[in-house]
Order: C-alpha cells, then structure tokens, then sequence
C-alpha cells in the first residue's frame, strides 16, 4: 500500500501482483473500477483509492481499506485499524466490529460487488486497460466476484495480526 492512502493514482499500477488485471469503466460510478486476481484466486477490487476489497482464494474477505481505515479478517469479525503516524513510527489502533457493524459493512460491500457483477454480466464495462492487453479474460472476473458473493462464510480465516 502507499505510504499516505491518498497517493494511489494509479491503481492499476499498485496491484502489480495480481494477473490477470483490468482498469473498467463501469455505468454505476464515474471513477474506474480496478480489478484483479492474485495467486490461488485471490480477487482484488479496488471501486476507488478509499474502497477496496481483497478475498481469499474462496471468496472470503481477508481485508479492506475503506474510508480511510484498514480492516482486517479477524475470522468472526473484522478489525478495523486506523492508522496515525508521527516523524518515527507508526500506530495502529485496532477496533473489532460489533455483530450490526459487521452486518451494515458486508451489506454495502456486497451492494459495490453486486453492481459490478451485474455490470459484467450485461457487458456494460469498457476495458481501459488490462494486463495482459491480449486475450478475454473477464469471464474469469465475473466467476471471481460471483463467488464473492456467493460464498457462504463470508470472511477469511483469522489473518495473522
């Protein structure tokens, strides 16, 4: 992640890791919608530079930047972290989401991903860019974030603090 959240100008470029990518203009939001798919299936969406989500390899949510907070899969819950830094060091300040905060988290995710799925199956997004350029590979975006939202445990595993 960038050392200051709001240096994200090219998104495409920080998720460097994960290929295939793609850079899609989407009919719900005026911004790009940045996706891709890491190692072992990990889908990546970034819907803006304050709104991503990264899941686990099943569709479970390992963590997130929302807002200007860091979540993390605590398992049953997600922490969120917020960050604050001085000259020398940096602090998280760890929350865990009571059961409501959870629900109305994973409610406006699912909303985010439910309306790239749908712009996906109806072939209303417009590649941008995409690494590799050659090739169609949205199907495997659509299969990725359809079992997003899926899945039935809709967290990963507890990740390591």
């Amino acid at each position: 992640m960038a050392r200051n959240e709001s240096d994200r100008d090219d998104l495409l470029a920080e998720l460097r890791t994960a290929v295939p990518r793609w850079e899609l203009q989407v009919p719900f939001q005026s911004e790009p919608v940045v996706a891709g798919i890491r190692s072992e299936g990990r889908l990546s969406v970034y819907f803006s530079p304050d709104r991503c989500y990264h899941f686990d390899g099943c569709g479970g949510l390992r963590r997130s930047f929302v807002d200007g907070a860091l979540y993390r899969s605590a398992g049953t819950t997600l922490s969120r972290l917020i960050r604050s830094r001085s000259s020398t060091h940096t602090y998280l300040d760890r929350y865990d989401l009571t059961a409501a905060e959870l629900g109305e988290f994973l409610v406006i995710m699912r909303q985010h991903l439910a309306q790239l799925h749908a712009s996906l199956v109806s072939r209303e997004v417009t590649i941008l860019r995409a690494v590799p350029e050659e090739g169609e590979t949205l199907p495997e975006l659509l299969q990725s974030v359809a079992q997003a939202l899926d899945t039935e445990s809709p967290l990963s595993p507890a990740l390591r603090p």
